[in-house]
């Protein structure tokens, strides 16, 4: 329909142009009114849901109350355990963080140096578990030995220990 100045237009004009606009802006209007009205309905809905679950109103501190209302967000894993496995073995292998980063990069892209050193810490925690373990009474012989073995470190090379254990049931 062509434009025309409102003094120009007829009645029947001046009501399908009033028409139209109403339809889009009211349609329009109406949609946002509804999304928000679900929103809300979605969310008291939620909250009732959480005051059933925990037995307390929020803020509340009751003795009857369940859980608390603090929630947490799973992290999401950036590698799979296998890449962390094998990252551990290279590392154990003698590699330095940042020559590991350097070999793996083609392999699974950039991997920092810190990313490294963390996989590494992790293995720390394996060491001191294996270290603190029980000792049995199943074992008929116990032969221990060591020795002592030039490890190199980011200032030089230090002359550690490496004690070995051999149980006979």
């Amino acid at each position: 329909m062509k434009e025309k100045p409102l003094t120009n237009l007829r009645l029947p004009d001046l009501w399908k142009e009033f028409n139209s606009n109403f339809n889009e802006s009211f349609w329009e209007e109406f949609e946002q009114k509804m999304k928000l009205m679900k929103k809300k309905f979605i969310e008291l809905a939620l909250q009732e849901e959480i005051t059933a679950l925990t037995g307390a109103q929020k803020y509340e501190r009751t003795p009857e109350r369940v859980y608390r209302r603090n929630g947490y967000w799973k992290r999401y894993i950036r590698r799979q355990s296998q890449i962390d496995e094998i990252l551990k073995q290279i590392f154990i292998y003698g590699a330095s963080t940042r020559l590991t980063a350097k070999a793996l990069k083609p392999l699974i892209g950039e991997v920092s140096a810190q990313t490294i050193s963390n996989i590494a810490k992790s293995l720390d925690e394996d060491v001191k578990k294996f270290h603190r373990r029980e000792i049995t009474e199943k074992y008929m012989y116990l032969f221990l030995d060591a020795i002592v073995l030039k490890i190199k470190t980011g200032i030089g090379s230090k002359s550690r220990a490496v004690l070995a254990a051999y149980g006979v049931t």
